[in-house]
Order: C-alpha cells, then structure tokens, then sequence
C-alpha cells in the first residue's frame, strides 16, 4: 500500500525535547556563567570560576537558571519536536525502509535552528543580562530583582524589539549549530559505531552520549556569533556601547583582534560535550519510550 505523508504534528519530539533541555541546564550552567562572564570582561576561565565562588557562593554557578530551564525547555520543545517531524514527513517520502541520508538530517536541523531563534534569543537575552549584573549598574541600566523582574522591564522599557536584541546573531548561530548538531549526531554513530540512526534500539546509552557530545562539538563552529549576541545582548539599553552590530564587529577587533571573536571558547568547548551527551541522551531515551514510526 502507497504510503501518505501525514503533516499532522506527533508530540513526541516535543515532549522529548523539553526533558534533553532540562538535562543539558543543569550540567552545563556553571560552565556558561563562567563562558558568559569571560566574553563580557576577559581573564581566565580559572581566576573567573575562583572569583565567583568566592563572592558570591557555589549555588551562583546556577545563576540565571529560571530563564534556560523555561526558555530553553521551549526552546529545545520546538526545535527538536519540528526536526522529528520533518524528519517523519521527509521519510515518507522516501523508499519504504530507506533511511534518512544525512543531507535529510541537515534539511531537517536547518528547519529546527530557524525555529529555534526565536525562542532562544528573548531568554538568553534575560540570562545574560541576571548573570552579569552586579549590586551596581553605573551605565544606569535597572538592577533586576530576577529572571520574570527583568523580562516584563525590558518589556515595559523596550518592547518586543528590546527582548530580541541580538536577534540576528543568534538566528546565525542556531542555523549553523542546529543544523551540525543533528547532522554529526548521525554522522557520528554511523562512522563511530557502524549503525545506521542513532537511537536506543540501535546503540547503548553511553554510545549515545558520545554521539551527543561529539555532536555538542560541532555546534559551536559558529561560536564568534555566540561571542557578538553575548556582547550586544550584555550592551547597557540606557547607555550602549555599540550602536549596531557593525560598531561591535569594529570595536571587538580593534581591543582584541581575532582572538575577541573566541573569548570564552574555553569553557564553552568544556561545557559542549556533556552538556550535550546530556541533552540528546535525555531526549533518545524519553523517546524510546514513545517509539518512532520511521527511519
């Protein structure tokens, strides 16, 4: 019988995304408040770490936290539940028991990253603003008491246009990362481990995580766009730095050179692995549980 692509949307992507996201905030928050901090004021990631331990207590390592735990629970809700999706109708398409080539894997996380932007981009936008903030703001930017505090002011102050500051970088850096994400998943178990899709039936759970990591690895081949949204999402509103993303381009260069559009590499290529074995492992196995209908 001919098979019929059904565009109806399945939930269980959606779901699984929201449970690999949850995973990945909390093994990866203490590395991106050290990540963060480091791209705003330099140093190393060691004296940064030591610093802020000792101001301001271990639990600050999750500083910030409410925003990714809710953002990017939606955030990975959306994108992972549409890659499983178009995944699904994109395999309808194929021979039945055909597998998904892997430009059908990067089609599909090129999808998931557009959608993905705009979700991530309000919340990180929040995060960095709670984990850079001191007793003190002199550029006479408002000190928030938390994550809801500082949304609905830069809501009532801004609106829509002030949440989505830096909007283009990371709509850049989620068409990239997204995109190699899901491709060297794949990739990965295929040339690592010799299967053909990377999913509990196929591997055990630490392959998994060794696909996810190496994975995590190749979504930050767009990290300087990572560097330019944190430095333009971090920019006072009252009193700004940079009038646009050209100046900041200019102005990183000009005080640091190339090595500016890397600050903050360290920590984050730490942070990429485990953080990302935790995110696609948690989301195959909450998947396994609903079971797929493709390949």
């Amino acid at each position: 019988m001919e098979r019929k692509p059904s565009f109806f949307p399945e939930f269980k992507g959606f779901v699984s995304g929201v449970v690999g996201a949850w995973c990945g905030v909390i093994v990866g928050q203490p590395f991106d408040i050290v990540k963060v901090r480091l791209q705003n004021s330099g140093g190393s990631a060691w004296v940064t770490l030591k610093t802020l331990l000792q101001n301001e207590g271990f639990f600050a390592l999750w500083k910030g936290s409410l925003p990714p735990l809710i953002g990017l629970g939606l955030g990975n809700s959306i994108s992972f539940g549409i890659n499983e999706n178009a995944k699904r109708i994109i395999s309808s398409h194929n021979k039945p028991g055909e597998i998904l080539s892997l430009n059908q894997h990067a089609t599909c996380g090129i999808i998931a990253g557009f959608s993905r932007a705009f979700i991530t981009c309000p919340v990180e936008n929040v995060r960095i603003r709670i984990q850079i903030q001191g007793r003190i703001d002199p550029r006479g930017d408002p000190i928030y008491k938390g994550s809801v505090d500082c949304f609905l002011t830069i809501l009532k102050n801004h609106g829509i246009v002030g949440l989505y500051k830096g909007f283009y970088m990371t709509m850049m850096r989620e068409l990239i990362g997204m995109t190699m994400l899901f491709t060297i998943f794949q990739w990965s178990g295929r040339n690592i481990f010799g299967t053909t899709n990377v999913t509990t039936k196929e591997l055990s759970v630490w392959k998994i995580m060794v696909c996810g990591g190496v994975a995590g690895y190749a979504y930050w081949i767009g990290f300087p766009f990572d560097v330019l949204k944190s430095k333009i999402q971090s920019d006072s509103y009252a009193n700004p730095k940079y009038k646009n993303l050209r100046e900041c381009v200019r102005l990183t260069y000009k005080e640091f050179g190339m090595a500016g559009y890397f600050k903050g590499f360290v920590p984050c290529i730490l942070r990429a692995f485990p953080v990302n074995a935790a995110v696609l492992t948690g989301f195959e196995v909450t998947m396994s549980l609903f079971g797929r209908t493709y390949k």
